[in-house]
């Protein structure tokens, strides 16, 4: 576990090539280990759905504000890279959205809900540059050996002013694999980078994305959650920066 002495980031230096990449996410990761773990961390059943839907939601309006200014009347086109088994694109379809996925994992081809493309080379193939007016990637980002490289072959897809939304682990303090909470922020088969909001920020930027700061977005019946988050917001400032953020393509 090794730290660039250039712009900070820290990464496992030895990790899998792209043939064991193969091994690692088609045969290793299969669906049945997908929903054990699902099961064996609690993320599992109509409650997890629940969530997950609630939070696509969330998602969803908020792209659809913060893209107003580049579409006019336009449907919304966005980008999933890494869309998992597609039930973010799925609801964002039902929200009139024109939707796009990239999935490596051929376990996730077998749960899907919507269609998707095998890797980002054959969007290239297929989609203008200057396409969309959004690009979500939800952790995404520390699974990638290069993940500077992903987002600089993104940006020409996006119209300018588009919308990049970036979720990975807060990895702050770690420095090394000291114990069981370690590995599964860092481990040098899935999760090689260790990203802060920081350091998230740096390599967008470098792909040429600026940050900004949304408006808050709830979705919700329960009035106390709607009043938490929002006192939530005011206080961030003060509070440790979780890389869940918001940029727009320069």
């Amino acid at each position: 576990f090794v730290q660039c002495s250039d712009c900070g980031q820290k990464f496992h230096q030895n990790i899998l090539n792209e043939e064991w990449n193969g091994v690692y996410y088609n045969r290793w990761i299969s669906s049945e280990a997908i929903q054990a773990h699902a099961r064996a961390s609690g993320n599992f059943g109509f409650q997890a759905d629940f969530n997950k839907g609630k939070h696509a939601v969330e998602r969803v309006l908020q792209i659809e504000r913060l893209t107003r200014n580049i579409r006019e009347n336009d449907p919304i086109r966005i980008l999933d890279f890494g869309c998992g088994d597609g039930k973010f694109l799925s609801a964002a379809a039902d929200f009139g959205f024109e939707c796009v996925g990239v999935e490596f994992s051929a376990a996730r081809n077998k749960t899907k809900v919507i269609d998707f493309f095998g890797d980002l080379d054959q969007v290239i193939e297929e989609i203008d540059d200057g396409h969309f007016h959004a690009a979500v990637l939800f952790e995404v980002l520390e699974h990638l050996s290069e993940p500077l490289e992903v987002l600089k072959s993104i940006h020409p897809l996006m119209k300018r002013g588009g919308i990049l939304v970036l979720e990975t682990p807060d990895c702050p303090n770690v420095t090394d694999i000291k114990d069981l909470d370690d590995y599964r922020l860092i481990n040098p088969l899935g999760h090689v980078n260790a990203l802060t909001a920081e350091s998230q920020e740096k390599i967008a930027k470098e792909a040429g994305f600026k940050r900004v700061t949304p408006s808050v977005v709830q979705c919700t019946a329960d009035a106390s959650r709607a009043y938490k988050r929002g006192i939530k917001r005011l206080l961030s400032p003060l509070l440790t920066r979780y890389p869940q953020q918001y940029f727009v393509a320069e």
